[in-house]
């Protein structure tokens, strides 16, 4: 199986659609795969092996199935995704979204931008921060 090195779990088509274009044309054509709701991006990372994972997750919390936080308290819990990064980018601005985030174990949330060009920002600054800059 080829690498990710996005996931992104979103539910709406739009804000896939701009965020991969940004992913897969201005930054470093890096691959990303796309799922839909929580359920399956919990089985498609149970079914990667070590070297397959994700180096970022950016998820979603409202979705349809399995909820944002049940993935990534999900993610969390478990030995071989526990350090995996997982960014919360949601439509959400809700200081109780972003408490339950946090204490759930998300490593950032992230409020999405309706305009492509301050996505794009916001993409390409979450890329260099946790792909380039951060060390793990």
């Amino acid at each position: 199986m080829k690498k990710v090195n996005f996931l992104l779990v979103e539910d709406n088509d739009t804000d896939a659609h701009m965020a991969l274009r940004i992913f897969t044309k201005e930054i470093n054509n890096r691959t990303c795969k796309r799922l839909p709701n929580g359920k399956e991006a919990i089985d498609y990372i149970e079914s990667l092996k070590a070297h397959e994972m994700p180096d970022l997750v950016l998820l979603d919390l409202k979705m349809p199935k399995v909820s944002g936080i049940e993935v990534l308290k999900h993610l969390k819990s478990n030995v071989s995704t526990a350090k995996m990064p997982v960014i919360i980018y949601t439509s959400s601005g809700q200081k109780s979204d972003m408490e339950e985030a946090y204490s759930s174990g998300a490593n950032s949330f992230l409020i999405k931008p309706n305009d492509y060009q301050e996505m794009k920002k916001v993409l390409g600054t979450t890329y260099r921060y946790w792909l380039e800059y951060n060390r793990r």
